[in-house]
Parts: structure tokens; C-alpha cells; sequence
């Protein structure tokens, strides 16, 4: 097993590996994984992205969302009003 949980953990870059030790291994993938990020079902234990549903494993981030202009021109003006305050930085999560 590896040293440490094998799952990835962050929804922005940059994105990490879970520093917890493994308590198992993932069925499928064979990913060591803590138990904060196993799943269990009836064939054994899943790491969290081989437990995800079908219509969510394929979901592609580049291709599944549009912004329109109005949404790009909002974007742009939320970030010139703001990067006065921050310093450059704006976090639009």
C-alpha cells in the first residue's frame, strides 16, 4: 500500500493528495485510500472517484460549461471593481 491516502483532495488548483494513511485499497483501481475517502458497497470498498455515479464520471468541465458574453462582461467588471481591494487577487469561488 502506498504510504498515504491516494485520493485527491481540492476543487482548485493546485490540487493535492490526502495526507492521511491508507486503510485500504480501492477494488477497482487499486488506489490506497483512508477512510475519510472509502466508500463502501456491496462489492467492497471504493475510493471516492470510483464510487461517483456514471453520469458524473464522464463530466468534462471544458466542455460542459458556457458562459455567455454577458456572463464573460460580468466576470470582467466583478474583477476590476475588486482587485483594488485584493490586491490583484480575486477568488470568484
Amino acid at each position: 500500500m502506498s504510504e498515504y491516502c491516494q485520493a485527491i483532495v481540492g476543487y482548485l488548483v493546485p490540487r493535492r493528495s490526502c495526507r492521511n494513511l491508507p486503510d485500504a485499497r480501492c477494488i477497482k483501481c487499486q488506489a490506497s485510500i483512508c477512510h475519510d475517502h472509502a466508500r463502501i458497497n456491496q462489492a467492497g470498498v471504493l475510493c471516492t472517484a470510483c464510487a461517483l455515479p456514471e453520469s458524473l464520471k464522464g463530466f468534462e468541465l471544458k466542455n460542459e460549461v458556457w458562459f455567455t458574453p454577458e456572463d464573460l462582461s460580468s466576470f470582467s467588471e466583478a474583477w476590476r471593481k475588486q482587485k483594488g481591494a485584493r490586491g490583484g487577487w480575486v477568488d470568484f469561488t
